[in-house]
């Protein structure tokens, strides 16, 4: 596979702000209609490489880096990465995709994680952006009166977001170099279940040399436990009902979001379809080939999911 083009464009800053910050991305190229891709919370676009290897002979496969992570510019905390920023980031460079192809709409709207909940954000606050969206297993929090419903424990919702966000604010920032990173992560449960690929891709995208010789994570440990932090500002369930395009909501079977809420979640936009997937939560780290076979399925109109996906439906 050749290697992508780095891309840049601007898009605001936001809030009372009427500077522009710059927003970078990796494009690979492809002869088909336009896949636009945001990856999870604290990784980059560099990660997508074993999904955007399998898409590319069907689509046109593009990614960002989110405002504060990978080799885009870091924004003012907190109010700078408040979820909405990344949807218009992500519906401002769609629309000047559109420009260069001449296109009306993006074809495919995909994202992980953070992406995902950010890309149907973006197709709501903005109508027409995207054709069709692919949410894989978003963060979400329908709020306390919808967790009773469902009878989740509120206790452990708030405990995943308050634990996440600690976590990151307290990860160690800078390295020796990134054979020490190696060392220290290759053997830790949370990579356990990733291609090693997409674990080399990591070390190798989602740090900064510095002129030391030492490494650090491009995106800072605030930044992504503020984005943590945001999850709960969020009505998910609301967004959902102002997106008309088809949407497609990926639950990972082995991921730390309740099956009842990511169901519910599909069920509220008009043309929204629920599978579920034999994989953690970060299903492009983990589950590549399958990740892709299930947007594609999705976007051809397969009825049923492929091998390792199952309760492929319309909600």
């Amino acid at each position: 596979m050749e290697e992508p083009i780095r891309r840049q464009w601007r898009v605001a800053d936001g809030g009372d702000s009427h500077d522009t910050i710059c927003i970078s991305g990796l494009d690979w190229g492809g002869d088909g209609p336009v896949a636009l891709l945001h990856h999870a919370n604290g990784f980059c676009a560099a990660i997508w490489k074993p999904v955007a290897r399998l898409l590319k002979s069907r689509y046109r496969v593009l990614a960002i880096d989110a405002r504060g992570h990978g080799e885009s510019d870091a924004p003012a905390l907190p109010e700078g990465v408040h979820w909405t920023r990344f949807a218009d980031d992500l519906a401002s460079i769609a629309e000047q995709i559109l420009i260069e192809t001449g296109r009306a709409k993006i074809h495919y709207g995909i994202g992980s994680s953070l992406g995902g909940t950010v890309t149907a954000i973006a197709e709501a606050r903005r109508p027409n952006t995207f054709a069709r969206i692919a949410l894989l297993d978003p963060p979400l929090h329908p709020g306390d009166g919808w967790i009773r419903k469902l009878e989740i424990d509120p206790a452990t919702m708030r405990f995943a977001k308050a634990g996440l966000a600690n976590k990151a604010r307290h990860r160690r920032a800078i390295w020796p170099s990134r054979s020490a990173v190696e060392t220290a992560w290759k053997d830790k449960s949370a990579f356990q279940d990733w291609e090693p690929e997409a674990f080399d891709l990591y070390v190798e995208a989602c740090l900064r040399d510095l002129p030391d010789g030492s490494v650090s994570l491009k995106c800072r440990p605030a930044i992504e436990a503020a984005v943590f932090e945001g999850i709960t500002g969020i009505d998910a369930l609301k967004v959902a009902a102002q997106v008309s395009c088809p949407a497609l909501v990926v639950h990972a079977m082995r991921g730390m979001f309740p099956k009842a809420v990511h169901h519910l979640f599909a069920s509220r936009f008009s043309k929204g379809s629920y599978i579920e997937a034999d994989a953690g939560h970060l299903i492009p780290l983990e589950v590549p080939t399958l990740c892709s076979l299930i947007l594609e399925d999705f976007d051809s109109g397969t009825p049923s999911g492929p091998s390792g996906a199952t309760g492929s439906a319309p909600c």
